[in-house]
């Protein structure tokens, strides 16, 4: 009898803990799926904020990328050769606003010109000094000399922008290169034109430049977004063109996407300004005209936006160089 009443307690003990209540199970899984929930909120919100910082990075390398190099491109254009215009189809708002300029691709000063009353030339003499664009290579490159320019003394951009008959001249700013070779002189360039020239006007530190043919940046509204393009190869044209498939089609121009994504709302801009004059903040590529004091000063204001996240890159770059 002893032994059976010692024996009862134990089955009911081990009964007691042979499982789990309703409320410990429900407890449990209210509990996992608390922890389940925060780490999942972790996880996700940890994703999120890398494909954030990703995406963040990729619009600032991209960015930084177009504003470095249009900032170098127009450190090194001719002086007082930058315009800027905008395209407004008849009835619609603006489409597009251009940068236009001439890339320096050689500077030197000369030794003697004619000007005025004297009789034309054919050649200037200048030292043979470091490329403007290349600082690497010391001297002229004569590569594609046929589409080279001198220019003297520029101090106005209808100087430079002419017409193929003036280009031809026997007078003006910018005369068309034929030749470029060693002088008979050590350590002197002689530059050869196509036909005879008396510049315009001496330059007040002798100084001449060789340019190519002009390059246009121009920021065109395309299927509700901003794009950046650069277009070269289409020549000289007197009169400022912003609407790139005028310049591609009519005039056989190169077109590079430079960046994607821009913001900036040109709708209402006219070179620049707002209809009604008033200084346009959105403008990408306004230009301030040289003074005594200074030299040109060219403000460039560019948007970048990528999931609500907007880049705003706005410059003022002084022109190194003067005529």
């Amino acid at each position: 009898m002893n032994e059976l009443n010692n024996a009862r307690p134990q089955a009911y003990i081990s009964k007691r803990h042979s499982g789990f209540t309703l409320v410990e199970m429900v407890a449990v899984i209210v509990i996992l799926g608390i922890v389940s929930l925060g780490v999942t909120n972790f996880i996700g919100n940890s994703t999120q904020m890398y494909v954030d910082t990703a995406e963040r990075d990729d619009i600032l390398s991209r960015s930084r990328y177009t504003v470095e190099r249009l900032n170098r491109a127009i450190r090194y254009a001719l002086p007082n050769s930058i315009r800027v215009a905008a395209n407004q189809p008849p009835g619609q708002d603006v489409n597009a606003h251009c940068m236009e300029y001439f890339p320096i691709e050689w500077s030197t000063f000369y030794l003697s010109i004619a000007t005025g009353a004297d009789d034309p030339i054919t050649t200037i003499e200048g030292p043979d000094m470091v490329s403007a664009l290349n600082s690497a290579n010391s001297g002229y490159d004569d590569t594609d000399e046929q589409d080279h320019y001198v220019v003297i003394y520029p101090t106005d951009p209808d100087q430079v922008y002419v017409s193929e008959a003036e280009l031809t001249d026997d007078d003006g700013r910018i005369v068309r290169v034929q030749d470029v070779r060693d002088s008979s002189r050590d350590g002197l360039k002689e530059v050869e034109f196509q036909d005879e020239i008396s510049f315009d006007e001496e330059s007040t530190v002798e100084r001449f430049y060789i340019v190519s043919d002009p390059i246009s940046y121009c920021l065109v509204l395309e299927s509700g977004s901003y794009n950046l393009y650069m277009l070269t190869d289409y020549g000289i044209l007197e009169d400022q063109v912003a609407d790139i498939d005028v310049l591609e089609i009519t005039h056989g121009a190169s077109k590079v996407l430079m960046a994607e994504d821009l913001t900036n709302d040109i709708s209402e801009i006219t070179n620049g300004q707002l209809n009604n004059n008033r200084p346009f903040d959105e403008a990408p590529f306004r230009v301030e005209d040289s003074r005594l004091q200074r030299n040109s000063i060219v403000h460039t204001l560019l948007m970048f936006e990528r999931n609500d996240e907007v880049v705003v890159f706005n410059n003022e770059i002084h022109m190194q160089n003067s005529p």
